[in-house]
């Protein structure tokens, strides 16, 4: 299920996006949340975390069970 996040200053500006790169990157730790977390501090420095908010969401591609 593909999982992925926003993050925004406190005004709704986007500042940055993430999806989970655990297993393209073969690594436990690259969820969709970090991955953006580390973009803001990148860009803008760790003091805009303090104002920012972060919304994940869910893609869920699943088909309803059909009986047969």
């Amino acid at each position: 299920m593909p999982v992925g996040c926003i993050i925004t200053d406190s005004t709704g500006k986007l500042l940055a996006t993430g999806a989970n790169e655990t297993n393209d990157r073969k690594d436990s730790s690259r969820h969709c949340e970090i991955v953006a977390i580390e973009r803001v501090i990148k860009e803008r420095g760790q003091e805009a975390l303090r104002t920012c908010i972060l919304a994940v969401y869910m893609a869920d591609f699943s088909f309803p069970h059909r009986p047969k």
